[in-house]
């Protein structure tokens, strides 16, 4: 009979190995991502009104004018692409972060790229497009700061004896 003593505490799992904190995190908040980017992605091909409407609500909210909906088909296109290849991107991640951590550099540039354009064209009249920059600047350190820790937290536990 043999006994095999570790220093490490037990831990009870189902079939399942139990992650580490930052993992966990990195899981729910790219969950949530997955989600928003494709409804977006969604919501701006199958009905570009109302995502207008409703961008134009929060900009009057804010003391801004009204918007009008552009009546330019490419935004509507270069829209729902550049949300559902956000989705698709935080789903990869989410799916495989050791095999595919590299898609969060594209999509953080992205999202800080459209940050810096929300905030190149926001003005006294148009406060929501400050909003949604700041909304996106908030959006790209989360999710660089979270998978880069859940990556990290990935790494330690490969290397754990």
């Amino acid at each position: 009979m043999t006994t095999i003593v570790s220093s490490r505490p037990a831990v009870r799992t189902t079939g399942l190995r139990a992650r580490p904190m930052p993992y966990r995190v990195f899981q729910v908040l790219y969950a949530l991502f997955t989600v928003q980017f494709a409804v977006l992605g969604v919501s701006y091909l199958a009905d570009p009104d109302r995502a207008v409407h409703t961008f134009s609500t929060w900009n009057q909210r804010l003391g801004g004018v009204p918007l009008l909906a552009p009546d330019v088909p490419p935004w509507r296109y270069a829209t729902a692409i550049g949300m559902t290849t956000l989705a698709l991107m935080c789903l990869m991640a989410l799916l495989d972060l050791r095999r595919n951590h590299p898609v969060v550099v594209p999509a953080a540039f992205f999202k800080a790229y459209n940050a810096v354009l929300w905030f190149w064209y926001a003005d006294h009249r148009m406060p929501v497009f400050f909003a949604a920059g700041v909304l996106d600047a908030v959006e790209v350190v989360v999710m660089v700061v979270v998978a880069a820790a859940a990556y990290r937290s990935l790494r330690v536990e490969e290397q754990a004896p």
